[in-house]
């Protein structure tokens, strides 16, 4: 037997169809093997595909979770190409940032707040809660009005992309010049102060007798 979307008039009921298969009586096992090596063996190639194995073809796929129950498909990969749907792992944009906009320096502080990000920037002792603040996998996006915190007045309009602990992006100035930037993150004093004192309590109580 073999699982396939072949006449399945929507095939987004696929995954759906398996699980519930599962749950009436279907191992998982078994399933597995209707998706892997029973498809190879009936296209006379249990040789090259079905397998995760040395000379086999690198057909992958990459799940969140347990497929047969709630988990969903993240990647795949088809003869070593990747196709990426969705992040496997949330990009953690939280910490600091120093932006230099034109010769100024600023900070931009990402926290996370009842579960929300929330974003400001700040310079000195002024600060300005941002925009439109909006973040898309590793791409980041937010207006913020300069008035409080720049010698420059209006609203400044930043998009950016977070790979590891670099970002890279653009600042769209007031007077529409447009300004690269590049950011290292750091963690916050308040969150870096906080993991101390988990760690102190950790310490604490392990330590009692």
């Amino acid at each position: 037997m073999a699982l396939t979307t072949y006449k399945l008039e929507k095939t987004e009921q696929f995954w759906p169809n398996v699980r519930l298969a599962v749950k009436y009586g279907l191992s998982e096992s078994a399933a597995l093997a209707a998706l892997t090596t029973t498809p190879a063996e009936m296209l006379g190639m249990p040789g090259q595909l079905g397998r995760i194995a040395n000379g086999y073809q690198a057909d992958i796929v990459i799940a969140n979770g347990d497929l047969f129950k709630d988990g969903e498909i993240v990647a795949t990969w088809t003869r070593g190409q990747e196709h990426a749907f969705k992040p496997i792992n949330d990009p953690d944009f939280t910490g600091e940032y120093a932006l230099d906009l034109a010769g100024e320096k600023l900070q931009l502080q990402i926290s996370k707040a009842d579960g929300a990000l929330e974003a400001k920037l700040v310079a000195g002792d002024k600060n300005v809660k941002v925009d439109s603040f909006n973040i898309d996998k590793q791409q980041l996006q937010f207006s913020a009005a300069l008035n409080e915190v720049s010698k420059t007045k209006g609203v400044a309009q930043f998009s950016g992309v977070l790979s590891g602990q670099q970002l890279f992006g653009d600042v769209r100035m007031p007077n529409g010049q447009q300004l690269k930037i590049t950011a290292s993150r750091k963690a916050m004093p308040a969150a870096a102060d906080e993991r101390k004192r988990r760690h102190a309590k950790v310490s604490v109580e392990t330590d009692l007798p």
